[in-house]
């Protein structure tokens, strides 16, 4: 019996310490819950004082942290019996004050602290001195309550009822940053050691992590505002690799909901190849790296490429330790797309970006619209700024143009970018230590984020104006030389003079223009009225840079960008200079790329229309399945009010959803009888074969993936991958609502048509089951109530 009874006691054992395990678990999991809920730090601790007590039935437990200077203990929670606590403070006539202990050599704390090991006290007089310690805490000014208290220490030991005292040190990695003072009415064994220093060593890091995290928090709140306001993905990551804020933006172009990603790591959410290597961002800024800017690439949550430039910057506390690490995520997906097609497609313009007249110059947005990268240099700039384009590539705009910011130019930069809006900015001097002269510049964002100025060097036009600004006897050869066409407009309208470069491109001599009034000759006889209103506005304000269509005088049409100057003496208007700069070739190019994009637009929409016929000549029982599919899906998506890109998008996707029945024969297509599972089986192929057809494809949307789940059920049921509500697209829940009811309004080689009655009411009934309920109440409502009709 003896082995059995020896059995029986080891089993009980080892219940027993898996149950303190569960309960040290538990412990360990409700603080953790407690962070992530955002409760405070003193809360935390609270929280660990009273069930750690709880645990190794101790009579009362107080958690103290070092201060930042080290020279303090600062008591968080003391957690006393309430009934103890109310006989102290009666005796003391005052509430138990919230200490910080002088960590002062010799004594205990301080000892535990240095060594690095829990002490156990069970020593009488020496629980009293440690009790008279916390008296000598209490400030001058409190003297009286001082004296009172170390009186009365014998009673306060005797109220506690202390027998024994462990004093165990916090340790995080190779710092210490507290301690835990624990009574008890009996005493401590090594078991209660060991299991502390399990406990313990678990709640070393969810107070260091808590502490991280109100540090964060004082440094998020400097930066909310641009957090919240970024058009770039930004997250707020500590030294752990845990995610703690992260901005709309970033959710978005992850495909995540906020609370899905708190406090994870940052690897399980945006992982890639860099991850756990010596690349990883996080792991560099650790190792001392300041700031870094890479482009990589990353996976959304539905497995979808996304291009990025990451920029990450180490968060410091006040003693300078990197306490978290910001990420800004910049999308240039889109960007790395139409540039790839661009430069498969854009050969015929750049020998046109390099022989344009004006200095063209592409930058490269970096560090959220503070600094821009020169991605190209035409050759009148290289002419204009006396410098060659291969010196100036992939260089800052502040280093190749040092004065950008006195110039101003560099916030215009900034502007333009930020609001997508178009600025032409004035006739300005720039100057550095290489070259000066006057500049017009017109900014403007390309789709793709880039930053174009398009600029002129009007220096010698500007010494025209200032000289004639000083003198009524203005330098007639400056002007007369000047390449860019010059009139000088008299207060009636009158004209006063023209230069020769002005004649030339007008068609006409000066004799034949000298005192004539509006109408002007150049002035096309289709916009008489509207080049007047801007003319007479124009001759009151000024204006600079309006562009303006004029004709010469065989009727060849040109463009012009004009700026006009008032000239005063003693306070009345005298005359107005009007310059004029030819800018036909930049209009000649505009309309270039938009003729470009609509021929290319309308080849890709032939190529469509030829895969969807050849669907349609394969399987003569669905011809015009796609197209009247197409229609009906398009109403919808109007219905819904969706943009006009994202309707384009679905439209093609649509004419073309059944391309891959051509992989399948025509005797399955057109059977009259039920097919067999295996014939079945071979048809739901054809969304996969559809999606690898028109994947290369390059969509500025995505078509293909849309063909891809167009037979997906919101429950399950559909195919090819048996997706459910959250992970299919809207757009191609769309194209299924469409493509049922058609199919039901048709006939097929199985059946006749069941007219669309049925087909709503088979729509109506699966809502919400098989269908997404606002596509079907869409489509309900087009089909009931606005007459809609496939044919």
């Amino acid at each position: 019996m003896k082995p059995a009874e020896d059995t029986y006691e080891e089993k009980k054992l080892s219940k027993d310490k898996l149950l303190q395990r569960l309960e040290d678990l538990e412990l360990i999991n409700s603080v953790n819950v407690a962070i992530n809920r955002g409760e405070s730090l003193e809360k935390v601790i609270e929280l660990i004082n009273i069930k750690t007590k709880e645990l190794c039935l101790g009579s009362g437990l107080t958690t103290y942290l070092l201060s930042d200077d080290g020279k303090y203990l600062e008591m968080y929670g003391p957690c006393i019996p309430s009934a103890q606590k109310r006989k102290i403070e009666s005796l003391i006539k005052t509430k138990i004050p919230k200490v910080r202990l002088p960590l002062r050599e010799g004594s205990y704390y301080y000892r535990v602290l240095k060594e690095r090991k829990a002490v156990i006290i069970d020593d009488a007089a020496e629980i009293k001195k440690i009790i008279a310690g916390f008296a000598e805490t209490l400030p001058e000014k409190q003297k009286i309550l001082r004296n009172l208290a170390k009186k009365l220490i014998p009673q306060i030991y005797n109220i506690l009822n202390i027998k024994s005292i462990l004093i165990a040190p916090l340790i995080s990695g190779e710092d210490a940053i507290g301690l835990i003072d624990m009574s008890c009415r009996g005493a401590f064994d090594g078991c209660n050691l060991a299991r502390i220093g399990i406990i313990f060593e678990q709640l070393v890091i969810a107070i260091r992590r808590k502490k991280i995290e109100e540090e964060l928090e004082d440094a998020y709140e400097e930066l909310k505002q641009v957090f919240e306001a970024s058009v770039d993905g930004i997250t707020i990551v500590d030294r752990d690799y845990t995610i703690l804020k992260a901005n709309k933006v970033l959710v978005d172009l992850f495909g995540f909901d906020s609370k899905e990603i708190m406090g994870k790591k940052c690897f399980e959410v945006f992982g890639g190849p860099e991850c756990n290597t010596s690349d990883c961002v996080i792991r560099r800024i650790l190792n001392g790296q300041e700031y870094i800017t890479i482009e990589m690439e990353k996976e959304n949550r539905h497995g979808e490429k996304i291009t990025c430039i990451l920029s990450a910057n180490p968060i410091r506390n006040q003693k300078g330790e990197i306490i978290g690490i910001v990420e800004c995520y910049k999308d240039i997906t889109s960007y790395r797309e139409a540039f790839k097609e661009i430069k498969e497609s854009g050969s015929r313009f750049k020998e046109l970006f390099d022989n344009m007249s004006s200095g063209v110059v592409v930058y490269e947005v970096l560090k959220n619209g503070n600094d821009f990268i020169v991605k190209d240099f035409n050759k009148a700039a290289e002419t204009i700024d006396k410098i060659k384009k291969d010196s100036v590539i992939g260089k800052s705009v502040l280093e190749v143009f040092p004065g950008i910011k006195d110039f101003g130019l560099y916030d215009v930069f900034k502007r333009v970018y930020r609001t997508g809006e178009p600025e032409k900015y004035p006739i300005s001097l720039y100057k550095d230590n290489r070259i000066t002269g006057w500049r017009r510049n017109y900014v403007y964002k390309l789709p793709s984020g880039e930053i174009v100025t398009v600029y002129d060097d009007l220096t010698r036009q500007k010494q025209v104006e200032d000289s004639l600004k000083e003198s009524e006897e203005f330098s007639t050869s400056l002007m007369e030389n000047s390449p860019n066409p010059i009139i000088v407009i008299n207060k009636d309208y009158s004209i006063k003079y023209v230069n020769p470069a002005l004649e030339s491109i007008v068609g006409l001599k000066s004799n034949k223009l000298l005192g004539k009034k509006p109408p002007y000759p150049w002035w096309p006889e289709r916009l008489i009225a509207k080049n007047n209103i801007w003319f007479k506005n124009d001759m009151k304000k000024g204006c600079a840079g309006r562009e303006l269509l004029l004709a010469n005088s065989v009727g060849e049409e040109f463009w012009i960008e004009t700026y006009n100057k008032l000239v005063f003496s003693e306070g009345k208007l005298k005359y107005v200079i009007i310059n004029w700069f030819d800018i036909t070739n930049r209009k000649l190019m505009e309309n270039d790329l938009k003729e470009s994009y609509n021929e290319l637009r309308e080849a890709l929409q032939g190529t469509i229309n030829a895969l969807g016929s050849i669907v349609e000549k394969r399987d003569p029982y669905t011809s015009g399945h796609q197209k009247r599919v197409s229609r009906l899906a398009v109403a919808i998506s109007r219905e819904l009010g969706l943009g006009s890109e994202l309707i384009n998008c679905i439209k093609t996707a649509s004419d073309i959803h059944d391309i891959g029945k051509i992989n399948i024969p025509v005797s399955i297509l057109t059977k009259p009888g039920r097919l067999t599972n295996i014939e079945f089986d071979l048809i739901k192929t054809h969304p996969d074969v559809g999606y690898e057809m028109v994947k290369e494809i390059k969509f500025s949307m995505p078509v293909a993936e849309i063909i891809l789940e167009h037979h997906e059920k919101l429950d399950g049921s559909g195919y090819p991958k048996g997706l459910k509500e959250k992970d299919i697209m809207f757009e191609a829940k769309i194209l299924t609502v469409a493509d049922v009811v058609e199919a039901m309004s048709s006939d097929r080689p199985y059946r006749p048509a069941l007219g669309i009655d049925i087909a709503v009411d088979e729509i109506k009934k699966n809502r919400g089951k098989l269908y997404d309920p606002r596509v079907v109440d869409a489509c309900i409502k087009i089909v009931t109530k606005k007459g809609f009709k496939f044919d």
